[in-house]
């Protein structure tokens, strides 16, 4: 009875203080961001963009196809999704824009809620636990991320950490293994949320309280559970850092930390001055009182120095590249949050030892700090749309619209057209350009899912802004190449002009009206989604020589409308009678392999093969000199293994959805698709008569070609997410079913446990007896 009681006068506390902090949340947060006349947050363009797709083209499983950044990444190996996919129920409600600040604000209501909550549990005293939310709530880093930063999908992820910490403290207090789980299963969450953060901020001071607190067993499940759960936020994070193109190097005095001023504008001087205060009295009890337990908290302040040591290595410009993408000032919501905590385990720690004195202690503590914090006016930090213009927001976002972009973006560009794409150097259109428009742009917000992705892109940048002049011929040709080879159709020139002898060319680039816009002619163009009778010209040997070959028809601008370059194996071994009857010409370029009688036989049968074993290395040669005159020799040998086209090819191409493409083609040989390889695409050719399996092999800059057998024909491209995807995707949801299960069911479980252990038992008996 004193037990329901007990719960019942708390949960009528807790409903109490959350709508009296209900009111306080939407007067400092809640009503300056929803209904603020412009958005707020640096990087709002970015969230607004995924949000916009993701209420379009909604996968489900999370295993689509992003087309409109950086040449196309899987949804699974790119940017941190899944608060996009928590944003999308609001969608149907209200506006994208609004849709996005509510679930943002929302988002900081969680994290403060949860918070109050671990401060009640953890201090066991309401007037400590109100005391310390309202300096959290006071603190301007507990906004930083979602009104400055800008990074919405790490700013919603922030609840995480105290619902986290909520549930172990639970576990350690009550042992029911439930909480446990519970624990384990938001901390995958969290990591499957935005792996970055949770790495520095969230999963990693949890396992350090973990380890305080838990038995060394309990903390090697919770870290299984928690990676399996999170797989596939993990395995986007290490993609882009091992394999992709890197956190970049920073050079911005953000990414090092600005002391004191970053921590005087950031950080509450309340927090640290009460945690150092109720500390010291903690140590004094303990001086008296050797019986005084001071675990817990010191537990608290070991999670407190991760975040310490990161923007300590932050500030030495040790990790120079991960501070690139989290600056030190997104991680003090988080070290905020473990000062209040330490302070709050060490006043239950005086608690227990001293109640009468923490009793009024508590109450001289409480009336003295919120006073001060009322008595301060509290202003929400801003940050306003990194874009160009910085108005764009009034010109295309409903919510905020007042004029027209026209005058910007005329009316004459398909801005919509799928099968082109917009090229420009300055980042703050590249941010908002996809909110707006379906017509990709070439960069993109987002790292690329593979560095060799990022080297042909900068293989682009390079050639294409303000290059070396050196040889006019060699510019000229390498800026049309690429123009091609990345399905170029409009250029904004704003930023890092093209070279003059293109810009000025009204034969390849026309300025649209008066904008800074430009159209490049069809005739030195191809589109992203090509049907194509070009030549295909089947390159055996490795991925750096093959590199070296796209490089050399660069220099002489052997574009898609000459011939498509398709990589195949490194050895000769390794060619398919499929492949030989598909490519009619061949380069060997010192590849490896021994069966050449098949390279001899399929010249005998029309074939043309260039062979370079080894004996020169003309490609590389020609790519470092800058050689053009053997570049031209080079192009005349690949004239004489090609034969051109005697039709036009004619196509339709539709794109209903970004994983779907419908190609009716005719008198093509090949569908070249500009968008980056991925396994988790699939060809079919269909006639008539039949529906046909059709390979696709990488192209170009690391592109995609499906040959087609059958010259008139349908053919239809599709993505279905690539095994690895899928293989994480299973496993997370298995995970997580099995973790649930296990919390609605227990004695399911501990029934099977018991029974395998005694069968394993008996069969260990038997053994013995036998031996």
């Amino acid at each position: 009875m004193k037990a329901k009681v007990f719960f019942l006068s708390n949960l009528i506390i807790f409903l109490a203080l959350s709508l009296g902090f209900s009111l306080l949340w939407w007067f400092w947060l809640g009503k300056n961001y929803i209904f603020a006349t412009s958005p707020i947050g640096g990087d709002y363009f970015n969230a607004l963009t995924y949000a916009n797709f993701f209420k379009n083209h909604l996968s489900l499983p999370p295993l689509g196809w992003l087309p409109f950044w950086n040449e196309g990444s899987p949804i699974i190996g790119g940017y941190p999704w899944l608060a996009f996919y928590l944003i999308y129920p609001l969608t149907k409600i209200f506006d994208i824009a609004s849709a996005m600040e509510i679930f943002g604000a929302f988002s900081i209501y969680l994290f403060l809620i949860f918070s109050l909550i671990l401060f009640k549990l953890v201090s066991k005293n309401w007037l400590i636990a109100v005391t310390l939310i309202l300096v959290l709530a006071a603190t301007k880093a507990t906004y930083y991320q979602l009104t400055v930063g800008g990074f919405l999908s790490a700013a919603s992820a922030q609840w995480y950490l105290p619902l986290i910490l909520i549930f172990i403290y639970l576990y350690k207090e009550r042992k029911k293994r439930a909480f446990f789980i519970l624990a384990s299963i938001f901390s995958g969450l969290s990591l499957l949320h935005h792996a970055p953060t949770s790495l520095i901020m969230i999963f990693t001071p949890v396992l350090i309280v973990s380890t305080f607190n838990l038995k060394i067993r309990e903390v090697c499940l919770f870290i299984l559970l928690s990676v399996i759960i999170g797989s596939m936020g993990l395995y986007s994070a290490a993609l882009q850092a091992f394999m992709g193109s890197g956190t970049g190097v920073c050079v911005s005095p953000e990414c090092w930390g600005v002391y004191p001023r970053h921590l005087t504008t950031w950080m509450n001087v309340l927090a640290p001055t009460s945690a150092i205060s109720i500390i010291t009295l903690a140590l004094v009890a303990k001086f008296f009182k050797k019986s005084t337990n001071l675990k817990l908290g010191f537990s608290y302040l070991a999670s407190l120095s991760v975040i310490v040591i990161y923007s300590l290595a932050a500030y030495l410009k040790i990790i120079n590249g991960i501070a690139n993408v989290i600056f030190p000032t997104r991680t003090f919501w988080a070290a905020n949050l473990f000062i209040l905590l330490t302070g709050a385990s060490f006043f239950r720690s005086i608690d227990k030892v001293f109640h009468k004195i923490s009793l009024i202690a508590s109450v001289f503590f409480s009336v003295l700090i919120i006073t001060l914090i009322f008595s301060t006016k509290f202003d929400l930090p801003k940050d306003y749309v990194n874009s160009d213009p910085s108005y764009i927001a009034s010109l295309i976002v409903p919510k905020y619209k007042t004029g027209d972009i026209s005058k910007i973006v005329p009316p004459s560009i398909p801005v919509n057209d799928f099968n082109w794409r917009m090229d420009t150097f300055d980042d703050r259109i590249t941010h908002w350009w996809n909110y707006a428009y379906s017509m990709p742009s070439v960069r993109g917000y987002s790292n690329h899912p593979l560095g060799i992705h990022n080297d042909w892109q900068y293989f682009l940048q390079a050639s294409t802004r303000e290059p070396d002049e050196k040889n006019p011929e060699v510019t000229y040709n390498r800026a049309l190449f690429l123009l091609d080879a990345f399905g170029v159709g409009f250029h904004e020139n704003s930023v890092a002009s093209y070279p003059n002898s293109i810009l000025s060319d009204e034969k390849i680039m026309k300025r649209v009206g008066e904008s800074g816009l430009y159209k490049i002619l069809q005739e030195y163009v191809t589109p992203i989604i090509y049907p194509t009778n070009s030549p295909a010209v089947f390159f055996v040997g490795d991925s750096a020589e093959y590199e070296n070959f796209i490089r050399v028809l660069a220099m002489v601008n052997f574009s898609s409308r000459v011939l498509i370059p398709v990589k195949g194996p490194d050895n000769i071994d390794k060619l398919t009678n499929n492949d030989l009857e598909i490519f009619k010409a061949l380069v060997i370029y010192k590849a490896s392999g021994k069966n050449w009688g098949r390279i001899n036989e399929f010249t005998k049968k029309g074939g043309k093969v260039f062979v370079e074993k080894g004996e020169n290395n003309i490609l590389y040669e020609t790519v470092q000199n800058n050689d053009f005159i053997k570049a031209v020799q080079f192009k005349e040998i690949l004239l004489a293994l090609i034969q051109n086209p005697t039709v036009t090819s004619l196509y339709n191409v539709q794109r209903p959805n970004p994983g779907e493409i419908n190609i009716n083609a005719k008198n093509a040989t090949g569908i070249y698709f500009k968008e980056n390889y991925d396994t988790g695409w699939i060809a079919y050719l269909t006639t008539k008569d039949q529906k046909l399996k059709a390979k696709i092999y990488k192209a170009g800059l690391d592109f995609m070609y499906v040959p087609v057998a059958v010259t008139n024909s349908n053919v239809v491209i599709s993505y279905k997410g690539n095994f690895v995807a899928w293989f994480l995707f299973i496993i997370t949801l298995i995970s997580i079913s099995i973790s649930f299960l296990y919390i609605l069911i227990p004695n399911l479980f501990h029934h099977s446990h018991k029974k395998i252990k005694s069968k394993t038992l008996n069969w260990l008996k038997r053994e013995e007896l036998d031996y």
